[in-house]
C-alpha cells in the first residue's frame, strides 16, 4: 500500500452519490458508445440494431445473434435483462465471455454485480484481470472498492500506477479518496491535473462532482478544463440549476447545452431541446457543438 495512504487516517468521505445515474463506484457497464469506439467495425452495426430494437424488430437482433453478431447478442442480452429475464441475459453474455469476447464479460460482470452477485462477477473479472486485461482490472477495482477491501484494490491498482498507467494512478486516488484518505487522494489528482495529466484531471472532476464541489468546478471549467465543464453540467441538470446551464449555454458551452436539451426534451419540449441541440441559445443558426461526455477510454 501507497506509504503516504498507509500514515493518514481515515477521512470522511459522501456516500452513495451518483453520477449521471450510476452509483460513481460502480461505473462497469459500457454502452455502444465505448463498443463503436474500440471496434469501429461495429459502428453501422450498433446504429441499425439501435433501429430495429426501438422499432420492436426483435426478430431482426435475434436472426443477427444466430448469425454470430457479438453486438446483437449484446442487444438480446439488454432486452431479456430490462424485460426481468435475467437469467437469460446472464446465459447470453457468458457464452460470449467464455468465447474471449472480454466485451461480454465486461458486461456480464455488470449484470452480476447489479444482482447482487458481487463475488461471481469479481470472479469473471479477475480471471482476465490476470490475463493482463487492464479494463476488466479497473472494474474490479471499482468492485474491491465497495466492499472496503483497501488492500487488495491497491495490490492490484498500484502495479499498474508505477509502471506508467495513469488512468490506473488516478483511479487509484479516487477509490483510495472513498475509503477514508480524502485529503491525500484528492492533493495528488489537483496537483497531477494541474500539471497537464489528463486521467487525472478526468478524476480530479469526478471526485469534485461527487462531492457535490460547484465552485471547484466552476473555477476549473472556467479555465477551459473539458472534464470539470462536463461533470459541472451534469451536476448542474441533476440539481435543478436550469438558469445557469442556459446561461453556460448561451456562452457556447456545449456539455450545459447538452444536459439543457435533455432537461427541454424530459419536460416535453422537443422542438426547443432539438433547437438548443442544433443552435444552443443564439438567435443566429450558428452550431454550439452540444458535446457528449469525453469520450471515456478509463473503463
Amino acid at each position: 500500500m501507497r506509504e503516504s495512504f498507509g500514515r493518514l487516517n481515515p477521512q470522511p468521505f459522501t456516500e452513495s452519490t451518483t453520477l449521471g445515474g450510476q452509483p460513481a463506484t460502480l461505473r462497469i457497464s459500457h454502452d455502444d458508445g465505448y463498443l463503436k469506439d474500440h471496434h469501429p467495425s461495429a459502428v453501422c452495426d450498433t446504429t441499425l440494431l439501435r433501429s430495429v430494437t426501438s422499432m420492436g424488430q426483435v426478430d431482426e437482433v435475434q436472426m443477427r445473434a444466430e448469425a454470430g453478431d457479438r453486438i446483437a447478442d449484446f442487444k438480446l442480452a439488454t432486452i431479456a435483462a430490462s424485460a426481468g429475464r435475467v437469467e437469460e441475459a446472464l446465459t447470453l453474455l457468458r457464452a460470449r465471455a467464455e468465447a474471449d469476447d472480454r466485451f461480454a464479460a465486461y458486461r456480464l460482470a455488470g449484470l452480476l454485480a447489479t444482482q447482487g452477485r458481487v463475488e461471481e462477477a469479481q470472479r469473471v473479472l479477475r480471471a482476465r484481470a490476470e490475463a493482463d486485461d487492464q479494463f476488466a482490472a479497473y472494474q474490479l477495482a471499482d468492485l474491491l472498492a465497495t466492499q472496503g477491501r483497501v488492500e487488495e484494490l491497491v495490490a492490484l491498482l498500484e502495479p499498474l500506477a508505477d509502471a506508467g498507467d495513469t488512468n490506473a494512478s488516478g483511479r487509484l486516488d479516487f477509490l483510495m479518496a472513498g475509503q477514508g484518505w480524502f485529503q491525500d487522494a484528492y492533493m495528488r489528482l489537483k496537483e497531477r491535473a494541474d500539471a497537464g495529466d489528463d486521467d487525472a484531471a478526468y478524476w480530479f472532476a469526478t471526485l469534485l462532482a461527487k462531492e457535490g464541489r460547484f465552485e471547484e468546478l466552476r473555477r476549473r471549467a472556467d479555465t477551459a478544463d473539458p472534464f470539470a465543464a462536463w461533470r459541472l453540467a451534469t451536476l448542474l441538470a441533476e440539481h435543478g440549476h436550469a438558469e445557469e446551464l442556459r446561461g453556460r449555454t448561451a456562452a457556447g458551452n456545449g456539455y450545459a447545452g447538452a444536459q439543457l436539451a435533455n432537461a427541454l426534451e424530459a419536460a416535453g419540449r422537443a422542438e426547443e431541446a432539438s433547437e438548443v441541440r442544433q443552435y444552443g441559445l443564439s438567435n443566429e443558426r450558428v452550431s454550439v457543438n452540444t458535446t457528449r461526455a469525453p469520450i471515456n477510454t478509463r473503463g
